[in-house]
């Protein structure tokens, strides 16, 4: 598969440009970044600097997390990051608003401590005392199915098909809303969609990695995460995940 020459990145954060080299091999990046994420976070750092590759959210590693684990992707040196389950996450900001109906997608490569119950991945929901509480969620609870999408709109929660997934080792994991359906992949492979054509009320929240605003730690490797403005399709996602477990095509 031929790398994309020039790929044009319109974000909701801005505008950023990419030429991807036309060298005859997609990477996983370059997949990522032809599908335009608003925020890309490969969570190879190596200070306190979550550097995101479209320059435009880098966040701030607070707690106790250990970089240079090693990696989801085949093919590929970049490492990740372990977060301890009890203090690690990295803090975003106010932006990654997704109010009314508006689509997005959720994307992140996670290895899961055993035993973990329940643990938010990509959160922006405003908890932490308020009320009514309204945002989204990319999260693994056990009680609830395993992994999931979630939306809540005025403290009503709704969320996709669930799924338990195996304990460490990288799953890839990615959740789409279009406006009218919730669907979570896992490993590329679509569960059933879930209808919600709720709005969501314009809330003040900041967007985080590794736990839900009041808690709720995620305990393991979280790698290549990603948020879109928009529905990633079901092939690209599948290539995605294609391109994670088998290297560069």
């Amino acid at each position: 598969m031929r790398a994309i020459a020039a790929v044009i990145v319109v974000a909701g954060c801005g505008r950023v440009g990419f030429d991807a080299l036309d060298d005859g091999v997609t990477t996983y990046r370059d997949a990522v970044l032809a599908d335009a994420p608003v925020a890309y976070w490969r969570l190879d750092d190596t200070d306190t600097v979550a550097r995101d590759q479209m320059g435009q959210v880098d966040g701030t590693y607070a707690g106790t997390c250990t970089h240079g684990a090693a990696g989801a992707l085949a093919g590929d040196a970049n490492t990740a990051t372990t977060l301890d389950g009890a203090t690690c996450n990295i803090v975003l900001d106010t932006r990654l608003e997704f109010a009314g109906t508006a689509p997005f997608t959720l994307e992140a490569w996670v290895s899961e401590d055993p035993g973990l119950q329940i643990a938010h991945l990509i959160t922006r929901e405003s908890r932490s005392g308020a009320s009514p509480v309204n945002g989204y969620a990319l999260l693994d609870f056990a009680g609830q199915g395993g992994a999931y999408i979630e939306r809540v709109a005025n403290s009503a929660i709704t969320h996709s098909a669930a799924m338990m997934i195996p304990r460490s080792q990288f799953v890839y994991l990615a959740g789409t809303y279009d406006g009218a359906d919730m669907v979570l992949y896992v490993d590329g492979v679509a569960l059933p969609a879930m209808p919600d054509a709720t709005p969501i009320p314009q809330f003040a929240a900041t967007a985080v990695l590794g736990r839900e605003p009041s808690g709720f730690f995620f305990g393991g490797s979280l790698d290549e995460v990603a948020v879109y403005d928009h529905a990633v399709p079901a092939d690209h996602i599948a290539l995605h995940h294609q391109i994670g477990v088998a290297g560069p095509q």
